[in-house]
This record gives C-alpha cells, structure tokens and sequence, in this order.
C-alpha cells in the first residue's frame, strides 16, 4: 500500500471535504496499519484533529 502524506483530494462533486471524511480517512489508515505519528499534515487542526479520532476509533 502506498501512503500519501497529503490532504484529501477535493471530491468528484465539488463539495468541500466534510469531518466525517477525514475520520473515516483516519480509520482507514489505522486498519492498514499506519501509525497515528504519520499522520498526514493538513491546512486545519479541525481536520488533523478529525484524523486522529477516527485512527484511534480502531484500536
């Protein structure tokens, strides 16, 4: 699996990136293994933060 440190791409939609995004993003790391320290950077700590709940919503 390649990891991209980068915020989301903008949805095919157009709509903005929503919280709920970013957690399940989060999830989805920690379910294949990446660690909560390579967390991806992003512009907002709202989705960092966002990020991190999901990650840590699976172990």
């Amino acid at each position: 699996m390649t990891f991209l440190n980068k915020p989301l791409p903008t949805k095919s939609n157009g709509k903005p990136n929503t919280n709920k995004d970013y957690e399940v993003q989060g999830w989805n790391a920690a379910s294949f293994g990446v660690k909560a320290e390579d967390c991806p950077y992003y512009a907002t700590s709202t989705a960092e933060k966002y990020w991190l709940k999901g990650h840590r919503s699976v172990n």
